[in-house]
């Protein structure tokens, strides 16, 4: 009976885990027009209308990165309010 309920949770388990795991995709930006219209990615896709497209960080992504036919998409910082400093008793 152990051996049953084992195979029945584990396969759920187990690509879950993987799924963990994977690396998170990262938003990258076409270099121009022609190589928006021409390169798409074998896992990650083509790029949209505004030249972006959201693609794993893996090695096909690298080498076109580094052959500059992407470049990896600006995040925007929010920015935080500063940290008020306490207030301090008057001495008197």
């Amino acid at each position: 009976m152990a051996d049953e309920q084992r195979r029945g949770n584990g396969g759920k388990e187990r690509l879950q885990k993987i799924k963990e795991a994977r690396p998170k995709a990262i938003k990258v930006l076409a270099a121009n027009e022609d190589v928006a219209r021409l390169i798409k990615h074998p896992h990650g896709g083509k790029f949209k209308k505004d030249g972006s497209a959201m693609w794993p960080p893996d090695r096909f992504t690298q080498r076109r990165l580094n052959d500059g036919d992407i470049t990896l998409e600006e995040k925007k910082e929010e920015k935080k309010p500063e940290a008020r400093a306490e207030a301090k008793p008057y001495a008197s």
